[in-house]
């Protein structure tokens, strides 16, 4: 994300450098939607698991103008050609192919695959839930389902489960689903604790840890890459800074 000033007529980040902003027309599902559907799970009798799709975007067929691109030289990288193509190619100087597929890194490959996505899922009853982007419910099964991007997240009864997941894999290439556990960088814990005057509860504990420390691991391995010497971040028994510390200092 960018936070951005305006100089004239162009808009530019802090760094005075011109703003380049992603042309962005999908919408994946939200965190409060995988919420949701982990919250369904914990019912009694319910499961939640998640599932990831292969190669999502090429699924999708390329929409709008058509689009050509140019090929790299064979000889930068002959194992993705063919054979026959290092003698094919020296009749073009510069060969191109048309783009079939929404490939990734085109601005608008999320947008075709989630409208594919979309398509498939509507085709076998699902039904996406009202001012909610990428979240979906077939009142047949009883089963919620979110997607972002190429990561779907389903609850409901385990046998109903069982049969969306099959109905869902009949039109998408997916993989086998299983038991919710990491998603979108998050662990998922789900255990049962005993509460007096209640009974047995399913609780399902979000667990960051890894993924902070590998943000820690990454800033500290740029630091020692700017200033050229080993860079570690002090051992502090808080997450929270001392207000006596200002941001000037920190910088």
């Amino acid at each position: 994300k960018h936070r951005v000033v305006f100089a004239g007529d162009r808009v530019r980040d802090l760094d005075f450098v011109a703003a380049i902003f992603q042309d962005l027309g999908s919408a994946p599902a939200t965190m409060e939607a995988s919420k949701c559907a982990d919250a369904i799970g914990c019912c009694p009798g319910n499961s939640a698991e998640e599932a990831d799709a292969e190669q999502a975007y090429i699924q999708a067929d390329m929409r709008g103008c058509e689009t050509w691109v140019s090929l790299p030289d064979w000889q930068e990288c002959p194992e993705a050609f063919p054979d026959w193509w290092a003698e094919e190619c020296q009749r073009y100087k510069r060969p191109v192919v048309r783009m079939d597929k929404a490939l990734y890194e085109h601005p608008k490959a999320g947008l075709y695959w989630e409208k594919h996505c979309d398509k498939q899922l509507v085709s076998i009853g699902f039904k996406q839930v009202d001012g909610w982007s990428s979240v979906y419910w077939h009142p047949q099964l009883e089963v919620l389902l979110a997607v972002y991007v190429d990561d779907f997240k389903a609850a409901g009864r385990p046998k109903a489960m069982e049969k969306a997941w099959k109905m869902i894999q009949d039109v998408t290439q997916m993989e086998d689903p299983k038991d919710a556990h990491l998603y979108l960088g998050c662990i998922h814990e789900k255990t049962t604790q005993h509460i007096a005057g209640v009974g047995d509860v399913a609780v399902m504990t979000y667990n960051m840890e890894a993924y902070l420390t590998q943000i820690v691991s990454d800033f500290e391995e740029l630091c020692s890459q700017l200033y050229g010497t080993k860079y570690e971040l002090p051992s502090v028994s808080t997450p929270f800074l001392d207000e006596a510390v200002s941001y000037t200092h920190l910088r």
